[in-house]
């Protein structure tokens, strides 16, 4: 089974990713800051080595750059059993993309 986590180095995204990787899932990390996401792929039990863990630096305010990471993740993983978006905003205003 595998789950793509969004802005998982966080609090809650924290949490989830490793409740994730303690069932035995494997996990896709896809975080704006990579030097956190190393650090939290570090900090993850050692007791699952089999476990597949796949770091994605990605913007999500970005179109282009939130699809070529989509395409990495389906490249790397059989199939995406789970999506734990954790990344976002709530504004009451329209807000575009790069791309707008």
């Amino acid at each position: 089974m595998f789950a793509a986590i969004t802005r998982s180095t966080g609090g809650i995204g924290n949490a989830i990713t490793r409740q994730f990787f303690a069932d035995g899932w494997g996990v896709s990390l896809s975080n704006r800051n990579s030097q956190k996401a190393e650090y939290q792929k570090r900090q993850l039990p050692p007791s699952f080595p089999d476990a597949v863990v796949e770091l994605y630096e990605a913007d999500f305010a970005d179109a282009l750059h939130t699809i070529r990471v989509t395409q990495d993740i389906q490249g790397c993983f059989p199939s995406i059993d789970a999506l734990y978006n954790n990344s976002g905003v709530l504004t009451l205003q329209r807000v575009n993309s790069a791309q707008s």
